[in-house]
């Protein structure tokens, strides 16, 4: 029998199906938002599994697992921390502050019309100004806050007295939710580079990764002693994310001696129809769907998703406030499917939008020398230098 590529071999940098996944992942999440912002309850995943996983968090997860393969590869390959943290800003913040300001400056006026009947009125009605809400959420910690989950949260998450009365009220933009804890990931990843880690302790990053499994497992199977443990609030949230974006970097850093081959890949969807029939997905999805996502986006050959832009961040990024506002057009009275295809179409749009205007320009500084004092930060570089993922 024909032994099985390693991920190392399977995964070419110029030719993957990174871009389409990610994309899929978007997706997932727009289908997910689209039950609970519709009001047509819980998704498919949510039905099956009582509620424990949805495919929504499904593809958070995932977007984590993929960020630690990619981040913990551009880590390995970066110059130096301050060019490893320029790159992570550009792909990140200006995207985001460009949507914090869409959504107080103009979707914030919008929906208040259709609500209240002025445009105006928004900024001197009761509650969080649409300019608190631009601020207050755009260096996206809040440090002076004592929990977990405050310090990475958004907040304000709310303008104004607006969509009170929608399926999910008051929530103005749910999907960011996640892009704090992301940064802290990337953090840590950083962190790791210029300790040393990544060039010559890997084995420290899969001790990291036992004891974020046993954390996890420890939250699964006794919540209440767990909380008792560890009482910050947010804690086992982060413990999850960190799991799942560790699962990716411990993959980069072992991929010579992770096979992709077609019978690991059945044998860890067999245990995923097993789980979801068993109600035990928490328990298995953490280990067994980081596998199959490396494995898609090394074999799929949906390899030009991004010929014409990566839209996969504008899509997670604004299709919430989107499907919000439609929900105040009752589109979603017309039905699931009628909602669904307009909250696709117009998000795309603007994702469109977000990739030439705002992602694609400041993508461009990538390359941006720096003054000669930043040659003093400790560099992170290491003996093998892959080329660069057009979509890493």
């Amino acid at each position: 029998m024909k032994p099985s590529l390693t991920l190392e071999q399977a995964f070419d940098s110029k030719r993957n199906a990174v871009a389409f996944v990610r994309l899929a992942l978007a997706s997932m999440v727009i289908v997910s938002h689209s039950y609970m912002l519709g009001g047509f309850g819980p998704d498919p995943l949510g039905r099956i599994t009582w509620n424990k996983e949805n495919f929504g968090f499904l593809g958070v997860t995932m977007f984590f697992t993929l960020s630690g393969f990619l981040i913990t590869r551009s880590a390995a390959r970066s110059s130096s921390l301050v060019r490893f943290f320029w790159h992570r800003f550009l792909r990140i913040f200006p995207g985001y502050a460009a949507v914090l300001a869409l959504s107080a400056f103009v979707f914030a006026p919008l929906f208040y019309r259709l609500e209240f009947g002025s445009y105006l009125g928004v900024f001197s009605a009761p509650g969080s100004q649409p300019i608190s809400y631009f601020f207050g959420n755009l260096g996206m910690f809040h440090p002076n806050f004592e929990s977990i989950a405050s310090v990475l949260t958004i907040h304000p998450a709310s303008i104004a007295t607006l969509l009170f009365h929608n399926p999910c009220p008051r929530i103005f933009n749910g999907s960011l939710w996640s892009l704090p804890y992301e940064c802290v990931c990337y953090l840590g990843a950083g962190l790791f580079a210029v300790l040393g880690v990544l060039r010559h302790r890997r084995h420290l990053t899969l001790t990291f990764l036992v004891v974020l499994v046993g954390l996890y497992g420890f939250d699964c199977f006794n919540h209440r002693l767990f909380e008792q443990c560890f009482p910050s609030r947010g804690f086992g949230m982060l413990v999850v994310l960190a799991l799942y974006f560790c699962m990716g970097s411990v993959a980069y850093l072992y991929r010579e001696r992770i096979p992709m081959s077609w019978l690991l890949l059945c044998a860890a969807l067999t245990v995923v129809v097993m789980s979801a029939v068993f109600g035990i997905v928490p328990l298995t999805a953490p280990l067994i769907l980081p596998y199959v996502l490396l494995w898609l986006i090394c074999r799929l050959r949906l390899t030009r998703a991004d010929a014409y832009g990566d839209f996969s961040y504008g899509t997670y990024i604004y299709a919430f406030p989107v499907q919000q506002g439609l929900v105040l057009l009752h589109v979603n009275s017309q039905g699931f499917l009628a909602y669904l295809v307009c909250s696709f179409g117009v998000t795309l749009v603007l994702a469109f939008f977000s990739y030439r205007c705002i992602e694609e320009p400041f993508l461009r500084l990538k390359n941006t020398s720096f003054p000669a004092v930043w040659s003093r930060v400790p560099r992170i570089t290491v003996p093998e230098v892959c080329e660069t993922s057009r979509t890493g």
